[in-house]
């Protein structure tokens, strides 16, 4: 058998999520968040244990050990830098499959991102990105925490008075100015890097990657090993919305005796049932977008830690969590 090019996960409701790029599933299972017990399934409807699966289950450990490592499993023969400092990423490759790249090269450097809109800049080092930046207007920290009510203007008026003497800090000169507590700050700061790596993630830019050291933010961020590429699709995670239920015409009721004869009642129209899976469960299905590196792998997460901590062991379907048998180490 073949590598699938894609497969599909279970929800903790019993719905099937995908499909989903096999290397989704090298990330979620380098990160132990589903294991062999996990089921899984080529067409979404007929689940079975990934261990059951030896050929996929044999290329995941093969990535989990090169992630150990430190080596790249995805990686591609690279075009000559230029300069040794500078390394031009290939225009094809999404956003995400870098942040895992880099991640895994230990890498430090700053990435650009630019678009229509601005640029975002992420700083990394050994691999972790460390610091978010962006001039786009609709993804600023300013706007972000107006929006959220964290200040209001007139303090974002003062604090941007002085923030120059701070060294351009905004966060840092609301702190100073008493507008806002240090520990809030760094809440709402984090929900706002989220954001803008969601952001990152979705829209189309150009990339590029330039080696060197870079400078200790004021607030660093520090996310763990792929962690930043797994918070930035969880900020987008959109999953498709249901589809509006079947209309179904009732016959009315027959005629009295005083009444004319009708032509006969249309007959009524029943929905089709979803289709089972192995366990006699019915899973509606939920179709998950892939293209252009728009990802929902954050729903994947939580729909898989969910079941994993819900329903009665040995329970499949949309009230038994133990279909996914997860086990987080």
């Amino acid at each position: 058998m073949s590598l699938p090019s894609a497969v599909f996960l279970r929800h903790a409701q019993g719905v099937p999520i995908g499909p989903l790029p096999l290397w989704w599933l090298e990330v979620l299972f380098d990160s132990r968040v589903v294991d062999g017990t996990t089921p899984v399934s080529l067409d979404g409807q007929r689940f079975t244990r990934l261990e059951e699966w030896p050929e996929i289950l044999g290329r995941l450990e093969t990535v989990k050990a090169a992630l150990t490592r430190g080596e790249d499993p995805w990686s591609e023969p690279e075009p000559t830098p230029s300069t040794p400092e500078a390394m031009v990423l290939a225009a094809e490759r999404t956003v995400i499959g870098r942040m895992v790249r880099l991640s895994a090269q230990s890498a430090t450097g700053t990435m650009t991102l630019g678009g229509v809109d601005g640029v975002i800049t992420l700083d990394f080092k050994d691999g972790r990105v460390v610091s978010v930046s962006t001039d786009i207007e609709r993804l600023s920290l300013a706007g972000f925490l107006l929006f959220d009510e964290l200040v209001d203007q007139a303090a974002l008026d003062e604090a941007a008075a002085k923030a120059p003497s701070m060294g351009g800090d905004l966060g840092g000169a609301l702190i100073a100015l008493g507008k806002v507590q240090p520990h809030v700050y760094f809440e709402k700061y984090l929900a706002w890097a989220k954001k803008v790596l969601g952001a990152a993630v979705a829209e189309p830019f150009e990339v590029s990657f330039e080696a060197g050291d870079v400078a200790t933010p004021a607030v660093p961020l520090g996310f763990d090993r792929l962690g930043a590429a797994m918070d930035a699709v969880r900020a987008k995670a959109q999953p498709r919305p249901p589809p509006p239920p079947p209309t179904i015409t009732v016959a009315p009721p027959p005629p009295t005796q005083t009444e004319p004869p009708a032509s006969p009642p249309p007959e009524a129209v029943t929905p089709a049932p979803p289709p089972e899976d192995d366990d006699g469960g019915t899973s509606p299905w939920l179709w998950v977008g892939i293209g252009a590196g728009v990802a929902v792998v954050g729903g994947v997460v939580a729909g898989v830690l969910l079941a994993g901590r819900g329903g009665a062991e040995g329970e499949c379907g949309p009230t038994g969590g133990g279909c996914l048998d997860v086990v987080i180490r």
